[in-house]
């Protein structure tokens, strides 16, 4: 180059696309070099998506503040973590959602709270009204929304009876994704309310869907089987309570839609529902293909639904995840079938896809970790907490905690495994398992927000 140019008169189209192939760290430091260049780091093209992190801490609060002021009105995709127990944080949060409500280039929104309550900075009908109002202007002004997520929280998906019309007008035709699941603040009593099912037959595009199961219909899955519309990949379904009129889901609802939609993966998730354990028969049908079972905090297993689950989903079941609550910290029985065989090595063994598999608060004795190991290593997750493993042994004067046991069981459930394993030490459990005074939510929000993160089309 000719030492009377400079690399400041570069043109911005050229700096831009430059720009696009750097690491956020080295944009930083590029664009610290003059003012013309730090004025491109923040050219549309730059900031397809962005994350607005909101935690506890006044610097993190002005670094989010200041990029929802520069990016706000043109980013793609946003995803927004916040800690919602902090009515600062919940204001500075109302304010990002204004500034996206004029954003017309949105087309992917997915909010993370720290927990699905909220302490609302102002009287909670006027500030619960605001943001009622302002996520109707997104949906109103956005010119392709395909993705929204709502972050499990009861307040804003109790008013879907009121957001979702709004956005069967606006965003019909382009709405993929859809996330109006929640996490109940009292599971054993809240309201319900009429969800407008009619108005998901405005929704040619949708291909995933999070909702609660007191809102799950047979008309409604029957709405998907249309040759107009995109086939259904993915059904994510919150059991809390459930109503005595709660309409039941005939197999032939799901076969049907089976037939239709072949690629159709269900998560179940139980949430502190001992109804929805006890009445699981219920709610499981044999062309339901759940791909990922979740019972949290439910007080106890329902024998004759685990042999239903490792029977009908053998080819289906990916994820079993089961965390229950202890009793000065012993683990609770798990009652062998009525063949003698454990339910979870007979799942292991039944269900050949079957991945990722925790089991918390549930006593196991070694000889069924390395039995679970053996017939199926192909195992990617298998975290069983240390306190719940129970060691037999010949002696029964010998003491609890043998070294020389302990470390046998590990090496052979490695050599099954054919990877390094150890289980959870006792200090990484969440307190919830050992106290039942404490909220568990945050034992299991992590995991169900990440099943409500946007997801690339099936092929």
């Amino acid at each position: 180059m000719a030492a009377d140019n400079s690399w400041g008169a570069i043109p911005s189209v050229i700096l831009v696309q430059i720009l696009s192939y750097l690491s956020l760290c080295d944009k930083l430091n590029v664009t610290s070099t003059c003012r013309r260049w730090r004025g491109c780091l923040f050219h549309p093209l730059m900031w397809q998506k962005a994350f607005f992190g909101y935690p506890n801490s006044e610097g993190s609060v002005c670094a989010a503040k200041f990029l929802a002021q520069k990016c706000g009105h043109f980013v793609s995709q946003a995803i927004v973590k916040f800690d919602s127990s902090n009515p600062k944080i919940v204001k500075e949060t109302l304010e990002l959602f204004r500034s996206l409500a004029c954003n017309r280039r949105l087309q992917q929104i997915t909010l993370k709270p720290s927990s699905c309550y909220i302490e609302w900075p102002h009287e909670r009908g006027t500030s619960l009204d605001r943001f009622l109002d302002t996520f109707e202007d997104i949906a109103k002004n956005a010119r392709s929304l395909h993705h929204i997520s709502f972050g499990c929280m009861q307040e804003f998906t109790d008013h879907f009876d009121t957001l979702l019309p709004v956005l069967a007008t606006h965003q019909a035709d382009s709405l993929e994704s859809l996330h109006i699941s929640s996490i109940k603040e009292d599971p054993e009593d809240y309201e319900l309310f009429e969800l407008p099912l009619s108005t998901f037959e405005n929704f040619y595009r949708l291909r995933v869907l999070s909702m609660d199961y007191d809102h799950l219909t047979n008309n409604l899955l029957l709405s998907f089987i249309d040759s107009r519309k995109a086939k259904l990949e993915k059904l994510n379904i919150h059991v809390h309570g459930i109503d005595p009129n709660q309409e039941r889901i005939t197999n032939r609802t799901w076969r049907r839609l089976r037939q239709h939609s072949p690629h159709l993966r269900v998560s179940l998730n139980l949430m502190h529902s001992p109804e929805g354990c006890s009445r699981m028969l219920d709610i499981l049908q044999s062309a339901m293909p759940v791909s990922t079972f979740r019972q949290l905090f439910c007080s106890g297993l329902n024998d004759m639904a685990l042999s239903f689950i490792m029977r009908h989903y053998r080819k289906t079941l990916e994820s079993v995840y089961i965390i229950e609550g202890m009793t000065d910290r012993q683990p609770n029985p798990i009652l062998p079938q009525a063949d003698g065989e454990h339910p979870f090595v007979m799942m292991a063994w039944c269900c050949k896809n079957l991945r990722h598999l925790t089991l918390i608060g549930y006593r196991m004795y070694e000889y069924d970790l390395r039995a679970i190991a053996c017939v199926r290593p192909e195992l990617e997750t298998f975290a069983i907490p240390e306190c719940c493993i129970t060691y037999y042994r010949d002696d029964p004067d010998e003491p609890d905690g043998n070294a020389e046991l302990t470390s046998q069981t590990w090496i052979e459930v490695y050599e099954g495994l054919r990877r390094h394993w150890e289980p959870i030490p006792d200090s990484k459990l969440h307190p919830a398992v050992f106290d039942e005074h404490v909220d568990a939510e945050s034992a299991y929000l992590p995991m169900l927000l990440q099943d409500q993160e946007w997801t690339a089309k099936c092929s």
